[in-house]
């Protein structure tokens, strides 16, 4: 089970071992939900150090990851490209990352509708959300 979109970029075809994935936070999270203190958890926080990508998940293979520092901490020619990465789309005259879609990709789901669609007849909602002009003119 996951929280989250997981990493699309190719690094969960390799073996666990092979991942550039790494724990950020194990076990447990500290939120406004619970007063910003450590709360114990099955969920574990990964980041993939080749996309960005941040998910949270319970799934058997977090025992197997090395915990790590989020990637944006790191010194900047470590950081991810996030525009070769994953697909984008135009808001206005700026290019925006659909983190965890695949720059292969062509369609996306609209996070309201839930119908596929063309990235080029999807914006950005106020969360970030892909989302249709059908949906968002209503």
């Amino acid at each position: 089970m996951s929280q989250g979109n997981s990493c699309k970029c190719g690094e969960h075809r390799k073996p666990a071992s092979e991942r550039r994935w790494v724990v950020l936070q194990r076990n447990g999270n500290a939120s406004a939900f619970n007063g910003y203190r450590w709360t114990y958890s099955d969920y574990s926080c990964i980041q993939c150090h080749a996309c960005g990508t941040v998910w949270r998940t319970k799934a058997d293979y977090v025992t197997s990851l090395k915990d790590g520092t989020n990637v944006y901490d790191l010194p900047a020619d470590q950081h991810p490209n996030p525009m070769a990465k994953h697909a984008t789309v135009k808001m206005g005259e700026y290019t925006v990352p659909l983190i965890g879609v695949p720059p292969t990709a062509t369609t996306e789901k609209c996070s309201q509708c839930g119908e596929a669609r063309h990235l080029s007849e999807l914006s950005l909602d106020e969360r970030g959300h892909p989302v249709c002009a059908t949906c968002r003119d209503k």
